[in-house]
């Protein structure tokens, strides 16, 4: 999974320089201060363990992208 690795480092690379840290190697994936949730506390639910360290980033569901006939010849 190098290609992978190299992605991510690339991305974390870019957030760096957005944020005024470019030498900077935090990682938010594992931050003391707070858990990234990729859903919604719509999805989560009110019984969801809440104390303040969750960051809801978005739900994984979206709209189909309008595609073409698929070709049954």
């Amino acid at each position: 999974m190098p290609r992978v690795a190299d992605w991510l480092d690339g991305v974390l690379r870019d957030l760096r320089s957005r944020i005024g840290d470019p030498s900077g190697t935090a990682d938010p994936r594992f931050s003391p201060h707070l858990v990234p949730v990729f859903s919604t506390p719509e999805f989560v639910g009110p019984d969801a363990w809440r104390d303040g360290q969750i960051r809801y980033v978005g739900s994984s569901i979206v709209d189909r992208p309008a595609g073409s006939d698929f070709p049954w010849d």
